[in-house]
């Protein structure tokens, strides 16, 4: 969990997130498989797949990592139970929410069978993965048989240790051969993939959410002022949810 005072949501967070999760896994898992829906803002998009190569060439142990797709409309995912569990959790929680931190309280409270295991991300634990496809990858449009690709029809990404800069794509779960995509640069030597960092310091929030956040204060112990007067705005910040929509569209083929 994270507040948008340390980070966005776009692709490179949802995929910060994932990173940090999967270079904590238990040194004997060899294999992962996520599932996820097809939201290319978050889930479907480059930004992820050079994110999965990286954990591959990160954690030793790890062998591959398959990423699936459910079909829009015709599918439930098990987080969506989960958040209805928080929901419902919400409406009878009795302390006070007043900071980011009592939501994450909020949810390790949630749960009983099988209580929610809550990790606070900070800044610092947020990559900039789309930079590398800027210096030591490339976006391509074709696969490897110059075969358009068509990042909305993808349903199955799969990964191998040993591929840096390459992954295997399916636009079907069902038994049908896998195409190949190559972000690698021709002629350059293949090194370590090391992303930017994401961000230099906090995250900006919209000037017209602090001054609603401030008009606010009286509601809540004083203890807390500090941390909403303490956020940092600018004047460019729209609350639009960023996107990242790739549909064959990249930064060419060299």
């Amino acid at each position: 969990m994270l507040h948008e005072g340390q980070a966005a949501r776009g692709a490179n967070e949802i995929a910060s997130g994932l990173y940090k999760y999967l270079m904590n896994l238990r040194p004997d898992i060899r294999h992962i498989t996520m599932y996820s829906d097809s939201c290319q803002g978050q889930n479907k998009n480059s930004h992820m797949a050079v994110m999965c190569m990286i954990a591959l060439q990160d954690n030793t142990n790890l062998l591959s990592i398959s990423h699936k797709f459910l079909i829009p409309g015709h599918t439930h995912m098990e987080c969506d139970s989960d958040h209805s569990l928080i929901e419902k959790k919400k409406k009878k929680y009795s302390l006070p929410i007043s900071h980011p931190r009592d939501w994450a309280q909020l949810v390790r409270v949630t749960g009983k069978k099988r209580p929610f295991l809550v990790t606070e991300l900070s800044t610092a634990d947020f990559f900039d993965f789309s930079s590398l496809l800027k210096q030591d990858l490339i976006l391509r449009k074709s696969d490897m048989k110059g075969e358009k690709i068509f990042w909305r029809d993808i349903q199955w990404l799969h990964f191998e240790k040993g591929n840096l800069g390459t992954f295997d794509f399916k636009t079907s779960l069902l038994n049908e051969p896998f195409r190949t995509v190559s972000f690698r640069r021709i002629g350059r030597q293949m090194g370590k993939l090391v992303p930017n960092a994401g961000y230099n310091g906090p995250n900006p929030i919209a000037v017209e959410k602090k001054k609603d956040l401030l008009d606010l204060l009286p509601f809540i112990s004083e203890t807390f002022w500090e941390f909403y007067r303490g956020l940092n705005t600018c004047p460019s910040v729209r609350n639009i949810l960023p996107d990242v929509v790739e549909n064959g569209d990249g930064d060419g083929d060299d």
